[in-house]
Parts: structure tokens; sequence; C-alpha cells
């Protein structure tokens, strides 16, 4: 299904649009100066997902004893996963020569009013024009006027619903972030593009195309419980990044951000699974990233056990792979009779603390 915006009201000025019908009645005479000339330019969006979800289930979950689990994880991320947008966010960045002042541009004081000298640096590249759209798609298509000039469009999918991130720094291409604004899961899978538009010129074609790509990626713990009663178990992630800056498509990892998990429960089986959406981890091992004890540990999944003693069982299971944008890992362990645990998937580490007390550990 395609969107298409024929007409688009700058900022909802009338005076923006009205000054644009001039600027096109003044391109027509050869004489005129072009600088304030504008051309409709059709950009098409369009998102691709490129994910090993299928696979990891098959390859982790793939055993006739893991089918309901797996069936219950598919089904708790299939909206995460999923080559479709709900809304879409664009922002038009003007560069470096623009031939006209961004309307985001603050306007000068009067005489009569003192001027404060501001510290807030001047942008880089000022937004130009900044749209939403419910398009309900995987692809959508504008026809936009821009005055000619030489532009930078951010195009982020998938935000308005999910209330576990914000986006900030809009003013400046280079500012824009998305950071976690919770350390509760995002709840939609997050697709952005970067398209640079060179409408410098008014003759030549002005068609753009620009294919969004997942941004988040997704974890799950899965736990064989057979034969050991609990009386609740808590998950949690660290190592993930806390921020995403558009632009240049990077990750932050600044705040050591503890990101929660949801409990996804099969309908069979003695299986617990809990599962997060979050930033991906850092390619490598850093102890800064996870401040975990082992420093091979490229992210980290804390798991506490509540005993029927009374007592709570700590686990740390160390991950040496790194948690990529667009994909799942899934970590399989099997739960002993005191609550520790025995890793099922190879490329973990598990540090256990017996009768665990917030503060301190203690092992017995």
């Amino acid at each position: 299904m395609t969107h298409r915006l024929d007409i688009v009201k700058h900022l909802g000025m009338a005076a923006v649009t009205l000054f644009g019908a001039l600027a096109q009645a003044s391109c027509n005479s050869i004489d005129d100066d072009l600088s304030d000339c504008g051309i409709d330019a059709a950009v098409t969006y369009d998102l691709q997902l490129v994910t090993n979800m299928e696979t990891e289930l098959a390859d982790v979950l793939g055993e006739p004893a893991d089918a309901p689990v797996a069936a219950a994880l598919r089904s708790h991320l299939a909206p995460i996963f999923a080559e479709h947008a709900h809304d879409l966010d664009l922002a038009f960045y003007q560069l470096a020569g623009a031939g006209l002042p961004s309307p985001t541009t603050p306007t000068p004081s009067t005489p009569s009013t003192p001027s404060t000298p501001s510290t807030t640096p001047t942008p880089a590249a000022p937004l130009y024009l900044h749209e939403r759209h419910i398009i309900d798609a995987r692809q959508a298509a504008y026809t936009i006027y821009l005055p000619l000039n030489r532009y930078h469009n951010l195009a982020l999918a998938n935000l308005a619903d999910n209330s576990a991130v914000a986006l900030s720094g809009t003013d400046d291409a280079a500012t824009a972030t998305i950071a976690s604004a919770t350390t509760t899961p995002h709840t939609t899978g997050l697709f952005t593009a970067r398209l640079p538009m060179d409408v410098s010129l008014a003759e030549g074609p002005h068609a753009y195309h620009a294919t969004l790509y997942m941004a988040n990626s997704a974890a799950a713990l899965v736990i064989d419980t057979t034969g050991v009663a609990t009386q609740g178990i808590t998950v949690s992630i660290d190592g993930t990044a806390d921020a995403f800056t558009v632009s240049d498509s990077t990750y932050t990892y600044d705040k050591h951000i503890t990101v929660g998990t949801q409990e996804v429960i099969a309908t069979t089986g003695r299986q617990a699974c809990f599962a997060t959406v979050a930033f991906p981890s850092r390619d490598a091992a850093t102890h800064a990233a996870t401040r975990a004890a082992d420093p091979n540990a490229i992210w980290t999944i804390t798991a506490y056990v509540a005993m029927p003693d009374g007592t709570t069982t700590r686990n740390v299971i160390n991950v040496y792979q790194p948690l990529r944008a667009a994909c799942l890992k899934i970590i399989k362990v099997k739960m002993q009779a005191d609550g520790s645990f025995q890793p099922v998937t190879t490329e973990v580490g598990v540090s256990t603390s017996l009768n665990w007390k917030k503060g301190g550990e203690y092992e017995v």
C-alpha cells in the first residue's frame, strides 16, 4: 500500500506556501536569481527487515519439547520483527550553503529589546521541515516542495506507540537522538534511514528513495524448571545501548542502563521464558559496558530466583557474543534444585550467588 501526499504545507504556515509559489513563478525567468527557486521532490520510503529471528528459534528451540515456548516467543515478538510501519517521522535538514533561512531560526531581537548573547551553538545542519504521518504500511511516497539547496533527510518509523523511547535534539541533524526513556522494554521495532538530497539545481529528475532498517533488537532467556519449585523469577539485562544517534547511525552506552523483561508464558511445558526488546550491545567486551565480573562478557542477563525457603538465588549469565540490531538472541539454561542455572547455550557462562541479599552476595 502506497500513500502519497501531493501538497505539503511547510510547518502549517500559509506565508511559506505563498513564498514557494512566488519563488516558482520567479524561476520561470532566465534572468532571475535561482537561489530562491524550489522544486517538487518525490521521495519514497520503504522498510526492509533483515533478521535472524526464525533461524534463532529453529536453532535454539528446535527440540519437540521446546515447541510450546518457541510458539509463545514467536507470537510475542511478531509485532516487533514486522516489516510494517504504523507511523513515519520525517525531518529535512539544510546543509551548508542554504538558499533560505531555516524556519527554526529565531527572529532577531528588536532594537528596543536588548538581546542576550546565546550560548546555544549554531546548528551544523538546521531543521527546515518536520512532518509526521500515519501510514500503516511498509512503503510510503510523498511529493514535497523544497527550496533549491542540499538536504539531509532523516526518516524514523514506529516512534508514536513506543513510550519506552524518546526523540530529542531534532533542531540539528547531528544531534537527533532516540534514547531509551525508561528501563522497560521497547514496544515497537524501530526503523531508521538517512537520505542525502541534492536539490540545488532546478533542472533534472528529483526522485529519491530511502530504505529504513531496524535499529533495536531482542533477547530472551528460556529456563527449564522441570522438578524445581520457585516463588518467582525476575530477569533483567545489562550492556545494551542507551541511545541511538540517527544521523550517523551510532549507539551510545554512557548511562549503563538495566533493561527489564516480560514473562512469555507458554501454553504447556515446564519452560519459563523472559524476553526484552532494547538497543543492541557493543560488538566487543568492555568491563564498563556491563560492569560484570567476567571481563570477556559483552552483555549480561541477571536472574533472581525466589526459593520456597525464603532465600534468593542470583544468576548472572555472561554472554560472549554481541546482541546485534534486528537480531534475536535466545539463551537457554536448566535450573537446578537450589535455583542455580546450568547453561545449555554454549556461548555463555553463569556466576551464581546462593542466599543472595540486596547490597551483598553470600555463598553457602
